[in-house]
Formats: structure tokens, C-alpha cells, sequence
């Protein structure tokens, strides 16, 4: 099967493979997600070059076709490695309800201890019960499901971290807790595969942000893992102008490349 070689889509491929059903077409694979439809990074179509104009109702038809019958919500989603030569390339894209969409993707070179470490803090892997699983999902809803104002978003958060929590069983990752006076503040995974190890969903409740939490939480995460794979690059994508990527730049990661993606969602 066709492999990528962009970090973000190794590292998707980390998650894809456990979960999800890979058809290769040809020119492009159709990821489907049946345990989590809502899951819109796991029903999408991943192109193999960048999108030729010519090829626009192509990925509408085969998404109509693969896709949209099995998603309760509506969603289509085409990412690819590359840019495209400019915004005519696009257009017969942008016309047909698809919005282009661009992240960093960042790669740990040098470890650099947070200027606002707080030592204080208890980061360890969190206990394996329902309780505290169930705190998780709270901590990602109320992280995350204002942002993508998703009325769907909690039965997505629900099932993704069910699947999180099977591979930590499995001893494909971790999920660590941030501890303050016994309340778990904030929360990350970190998975391996393929030689890298990949960043998910680092949370803080609102109640706590801005106090140096999720910078100590990454930076123990991340040391840890450089203890246990050396060798293996450290992976986490981000908004370009969001708040969460000016700490991770300050923790020694660097931008590898970006991720491109056409999108709909409503």
C-alpha cells in the first residue's frame, strides 16, 4: 500500500491503521471510521498529489459514493501531501462548497524547559477506570466542543477516546494526567508507530489555562518519551496563529511542514 511521506500523515496512519478501513484507489485512499462516523479526520479521502482541478467531481463522487451514506454528519474532508501551484488550481473546489485549510506541523528538535515549569504539578499516566476516562472525555468537551461550536462534537469526543484508551492498553501510547491539588487539570496522549511518536488532543479545563499547565504537561510527555524512543521524532500539528503553538515553540519544536486539506463541514 501506498505510504506518505509527510510526518503528519505517517503519524495519521498510527491511528488509521488501528481503527479504520483503508481502500487504496489508485490515485487516492478512502479512510472510513465505522465505529466512530463522527470522527471526520477518519472518513475522509487522502490524495497521493496535490488536486487537479479536473479531478473535482471525481473526489465529490467518490466521496457521495464511499463516504457520505455511512456519516451522520455532513462532512467531506480531502487532504494530500504538497501545494497546489496556486488558487486556480483550486477553484473548481472552492465553487463546489469546499473551504482550503492549512496547519503546522511541528517537529521536537532541542527539549527546552518551559520558562513557566511548575514543578508543583503531578504529571503521571492516568489510572485505567471508567472515572477517570470519563473525566477526559469532559476535559476534551469542554477543551474543544466551543471551538467547533459541533453540536455532534460529544459523541466524537466519546468514541475517540474510547479507541485512545484501547491502544493504551495495548501499549501502543500513553495518556497522561495533570495533577493540581488532586484534580485533573489537564491531559495528553502519545502514540508510536512507524518510527514517530505523535501528540493527541492536549486538553486543559478553561478553569486552568494560562498557568503554565499545558507547557509542564508537554514537556514531561515529551521527556519521557525521549527516554523511551530515542531515535523516533516527535510529532504534534497545530493552527499556525493559534495560542497552543507559541508552547510548543517554546518547548524546542519546530515546524517540519504544513498540512493542506479542502474541506466541508456544516
Amino acid at each position: 500500500m501506498w505510504q506518505p511521506t509527510s510526518l503528519f500523515l505517517r503519524s495519521e496512519f498510527i491511528f488509521w491503521r488501528e481503527h479504520s478501513i483503508i481502500e487504496d484507489v489508485g490515485d487516492a485512499l478512502v479512510i472510513t471510521t465505522p465505529e466512530n462516523p463522527f470522527w471526520r479526520w477518519g472518513n475522509l479521502i487522502v490524495l497521493k498529489e496535490w488536486p487537479r482541478p479536473e479531478q473535482a467531481e471525481r473526489w465529490r463522487a467518490l466521496h457521495a459514493e464511499r463516504i457520505a451514506p455511512h456519516q451522520p454528519v455532513r462532512n467531506r474532508l480531502l487532504v494530500w501531501e504538497g501545494i497546489p501551484d496556486g488558487r486556480d488550481v483550486l477553484e473548481p473546489y472552492l465553487a463546489g462548497g469546499l473551504t482550503f485549510s492549512t496547519f503546522d506541523v511541528l517537529r521536537l528538535q532541542q527539549l527546552r524547559k518551559p520558562a513557566n515549569y511548575r514543578p508543583e504539578i503531578i504529571i503521571r499516566a492516568i489510572a485505567d477506570t471508567d472515572e477517570v476516562w470519563r473525566s477526559v472525555i469532559s476535559m476534551n468537551v469542554e477543551s474543544f466542543g466551543i471551538r467547533y461550536d459541533d453540536p455532534d462534537y460529544q459523541h466524537f469526543a466519546e468514541q475517540r477516546i474510547a479507541h485512545h484508551r484501547a491502544m493504551v492498553r495495548k501499549g501502543m501510547g500513553h495518556w497522561y494526567g495533570a495533577y493540581v491539588n488532586g484534580e485533573l487539570a489537564g491531559s495528553l496522549g502519545i502514540f508510536w508507530g512507524d518510527g514517530l511518536c505523535r501528540f493527541q488532543e492536549v486538553a486543559v479545563r478553561p478553569q486552568f489555562r494560562r498557568q503554565g499547565i499545558a507547557a509542564t504537561l508537554v514537556y514531561e510527555a515529551a521527556k519521557n518519551a525521549l527516554r523511551n524512543f530515542p531515535n523516533f521524532p516527535q510529532v504534534i500539528a497545530a493552527d499556525g496563529e493559534g495560542d497552543a503553538i507559541r508552547i510548543y515553540r517554546a518547548l524546542g519544536f519546530e515546524t517540519d511542514s504544513r498540512s493542506f486539506a479542502l474541506r466541508e463541514h456544516r
